[in-house]
C-alpha cells in the first residue's frame, strides 16, 4: 500500500533533518521506507529535467502528472523533503504564476494524493531572526547564493527584492501563501514549529504509519 510523508518549510526551517530523523525511526522499527532529498537529481518527482522547464506554461500540469505517476508506480511508504510545495508550487511563486492557478493545482495534487498522505509544515515565527540564525551556521557564500536567486527571479525583479532584506520578504510571502494553502481549504496537516520536532511528535507519526 503507498503512502506519502512531506514535510515542508522554509529554508533551515527542520524539513530535511526531520524527514531523514523519520527515515532512520522506520528503518529502527523494522518498517519499510524511501527518503527522497528536495536536491536529488535524480528525484523521482520533479527531476532535473522538470525544474529547469519550471518556467513553461504548462509546468502545474507536468508536476501533478509527475505526482500521479510516481504514486502508480510506487508503493510501501515514501519519505518527501521538500517537494509537495518548495519544488513546485515555490517556482510557481517566484514565477508569479497567478494566485488562483496555483490553488487550484494544489487542490488538484491533493486530491490525487488524497487518504493515504502525512503533512508536516516547519512554521517559521520570525523569518528575519530565523535567517540571520541560519546564515551564521551556513555562512555568507549561502546567503549570497538564496540573494542572487531570489533578484533573478521575476517576482524578485518586479517586487525589488535585493539583498539580504528582499531575501528575508521573499521567503516570508512565500510562507503566507503556504499557510493559506493549506489552512484556507482545510487540508490536513500537522503545522509545527521549526526546529520544535522532537522525539514525542516523531513517536505518534511513526505509530500512525506502521
Amino acid at each position: 500500500m503507498f503512502k506519502s510523508v512531506h514535510f515542508e518549510g522554509l529554508p533551515g526551517s527542520g524539513k530535511t533533518s526531520a524527514s531523514q530523523s523519520l527515515s532512520r525511526a522506520l528503518d529502527k522499527a523494522q518498517i519499510s521506507a524511501k527518503w527522497y532529498l528536495e536536491e536529488d537529481k535524480n528525484h523521482p518527482i520533479t527531476s532535473e529535467r522538470l525544474r529547469r522547464h519550471n518556467q513553461a506554461a504548462d509546468f502545474d500540469n507536468q508536476c501533478l502528472e509527475a505526482w500521479i505517476r510516481f504514486q502508480s508506480n510506487h508503493s510501501g511508504i515514501q519519505i518527501l523533503d521538500g517537494y509537495a510545495l518548495q519544488s513546485t508550487v515555490r517556482l510557481m511563486f517566484a514565477n508569479q504564476v497567478r494566485h488562483t492557478q496555483i490553488v487550484d493545482y494544489f487542490e488538484r495534487w491533493a486530491e490525487a494524493g488524497k487518504g493515504h498522505m502525512e503533512f508536516v509544515f516547519f512554521y517559521v515565527d520570525a523569518p528575519q531572526a530565523h535567517f540571520q540564525e541560519i546564515i551564521a551556521d551556513r555562512g555568507e557564500k549561502w546567503a549570497r547564493l538564496l540573494e542572487r536567486y531570489v533578484q533573478r527571479t521575476p517576482y524578485g525583479q518586479t517586487q525589488n527584492l535585493t539583498g539580504r532584506v528582499g531575501l528575508v520578504e521573499f521567503w516570508a510571502r512565500y510562507q503566507e501563501m503556504c499557510i493559506h494553502l493549506l489552512s484556507d481549504r482545510g487540508f490536513k496537516h500537522t503545522r509545527a514549529i521549526a526546529h520544535d520536532w522532537g522525539e514525542k511528535e516523531e513517536k505518534e507519526l511513526v505509530k500512525r504509519l506502521a
